[in-house]
């Protein structure tokens, strides 16, 4: 099956907080999941992004920079206005389960796809 054809990364909102001494600001955590092969599209981030690896490893590449590797229980960051050129479930078989924290404007996108 191509990666056309393969379902995509489902991205589930888990909360949204006000936070009180930044008005207009939440702090927003997101859950991605990524089945066996998935590679998200080039991206940007609005602002910094805490990624938090629950199940399986991701290959992950920002532009002009090296591929990284990531597994269960390691911690990445999401750059703020740089293309996420790769994001991808390295498995062939395992989902690849994913928490990002934002700190983010109140009704921003967190992901913003090019093209």
């Amino acid at each position: 099956m191509s990666s056309t054809n393969k379902p995509g990364v489902v991205r589930t909102i888990l909360n949204r907080l006000p936070i009180p001494a930044l008005p207009g600001w939440e702090s927003r955590t997101v859950l991605l999941d990524y089945p066996p092969g998935v590679t998200a599209p080039p991206h940007t981030h609005p602002v910094a992004g805490v990624n938090y690896i629950i199940q399986g490893h991701v290959v992950s590449q920002w532009e002009d920079g090296e591929e990284e590797r990531y597994g269960p229980g390691e911690i990445f960051l999401d750059h703020a206005e740089r293309v996420h050129t790769v994001v991808r479930n390295s498995s062939s078989t395992e989902r690849l389960l994913v928490v990002v924290n934002y700190v983010i404007p109140t009704g921003e996108e967190n992901v913003k796809f090019a093209g």
